[in-house]
């Protein structure tokens, strides 16, 4: 609880403990075996037009991949955090805090064998019990880590659709004065160049690692939002 008082000048950079142990907190161990049971394959289709993505869906209320599986609800499913697709980079911040708190409790739990062995095995317990909630915290901070990415691969797709959106019918129309042989167009390298300088404001596909960081560190300085407009929807 007291976590949430928490001042990011105060704090270690989550970041920069990221790089030297070579792998950030919220990057979850994908390669865990997870669940015994048989997993979930869900039938993920293309959007058929490339400039219009896909509306989030989560799989649990998806009647179809559920009927496919032959997964049945107890009851009725009810929405929670995992539903939920605004980025909250605050919530990452405190996350990773958390998880190095938790980190330094199961360090304190490893005792010597000079320790009696009562002693030790209630350690051995505490710092399984700890394991365990880091765990669960590890996924809860990859799926903020994800919206995150989210947020930004949607903002880079609306940015290059505007892009598009200027280009196309001066090409259209070069194009069609190429075909007439009527007077050469000027080029349109440099008007295109102009517009991706002007529009595109970051590279987020192949570089979400950097761009999720990055969040994390304008919280680190003191920015909640870690620079993203999250007040409007995340499409616009």
């Amino acid at each position: 609880a007291d976590l949430a008082h928490i001042k990011p000048s105060e704090c270690e950079s989550l970041v920069a403990l990221g790089k030297k142990q070579k792998q950030y907190f919220w990057q979850y161990n994908i390669q865990a075996k997870g669940p015994k049971g048989t997993r979930l394959k869900l039938a993920v289709e293309s959007p058929s037009d490339p400039h219009v993505l896909n509306d989030f869906e989560d799989p649990v209320f998806d009647q179809c991949n559920t009927a496919i599986a032959g997964i049945r609800h107890g009851g009725k499913a009810r929405k929670g955090d995992g539903n939920e697709i605004t980025p909250n980079p605050k919530k990452l911040f405190m996350i990773g805090h958390q998880l190095l708190r938790l980190s330094h409790q199961i360090n304190a739990c490893q005792l010597g064998t000079d320790v009696p062995l009562a002693k030790r095995n209630e350690a051995r317990k505490e710092k399984n019990k700890l394991a365990s909630r880091a765990c669960r915290l590890k996924k809860k901070a990859q799926h903020e880590a994800n919206k995150i990415k989210l947020y930004g691969l949607e903002q880079e797709h609306y940015q290059l659709n505007s892009v598009l959106q200027f280009i196309w019918p001066r090409i259209h129309k070069k194009a069609k004065s190429l075909l007439a042989n009527t007077d050469m167009p000027a080029p349109l390298t440099h008007l295109l160049e102009a517009q991706i300088s002007r529009n595109l404001k970051s590279m987020i596909a192949g570089h979400t690692v950097d761009f999720v960081n990055s969040v994390i560190l304008k919280v680190e300085s003191g920015d909640y939002s870690g620079g993203l407009n999250i007040k409007r929807s995340h499409k616009a």
